[in-house]
């Protein structure tokens, strides 16, 4: 679904890696589900396009963000 029609808009300033949008398409595949990708593997980017393409797609209204404050003070 998202692999096939979704614009992947670069938040980042980068194009998302194949591992990317694998993870993104597991998530929305996935109505209860952990990203529990490797450190430095852009799980961040993957889930934020995830929401995203639920969002437009009119499936997600809220979303629900949590993480440590150090990582939210380094953003």
């Amino acid at each position: 679904m998202i692999l096939q029609d979704y614009d992947w808009p670069r938040p980042f300033g980068f194009t998302p890696f194949d591992h990317q949008k694998q993870t993104a398409e597991f998530l929305i595949n996935n109505r209860k589900s952990f990203c529990f990708n490797e450190q430095g593997t852009g799980k961040t980017a993957s889930v934020i396009w995830a929401v995203d393409y639920l969002m437009s797609k009119g499936i997600v209204n809220r979303v629900l963000i949590v993480c440590p404050l150090s990582v939210m003070r380094s953003a």
